[in-house]
């Protein structure tokens, strides 16, 4: 990197308060799980209403307790997550796979806009 580069950084760097690594830490640690079964181009099968496709499960004694991940908070690193298996009570569904809204998913973590 040019000396000049890595001044600038350096600046840039020190304009930034403490707050901003913190919710990069956020961002960094968001990521996405996802199995379409397409069926034909624009098209997946998917669990029927109320059933999730993804669950995440905690030890709990000598059995697992399973949430769906969906809804879960504070899944911790390493924490076992399972799909759901195909079956014939599976929907077709329109699927465009668009990217993210990067910019919701920013000012969601950090709250700022």
């Amino acid at each position: 990197m040019p000396a000049a580069t890595a001044e600038k950084l350096r600046i840039e760097i020190a304009a930034v308060g403490d707050d901003f690594f913190e919710k990069m830490g956020i961002l960094l640690g968001i990521g996405n799980i996802s199995s379409p079964h397409q069926v034909r181009p624009g098209v997946v099968l998917v669990p029927p209403e109320g059933v999730p496709q993804f669950v995440a499960c905690r030890p709990d004694g000598s059995e697992f307790r399973c949430a769906n991940l969906a809804e879960s908070l504070d899944v911790p690193v390493g924490a076992p997550i399972y799909g759901l298996r195909q079956n014939s009570k599976w929907i077709e569904r329109p699927y465009d796979p668009q990217p993210p809204d990067v910019q919701a998913i920013i000012e969601g973590s950090s709250g700022v806009p």
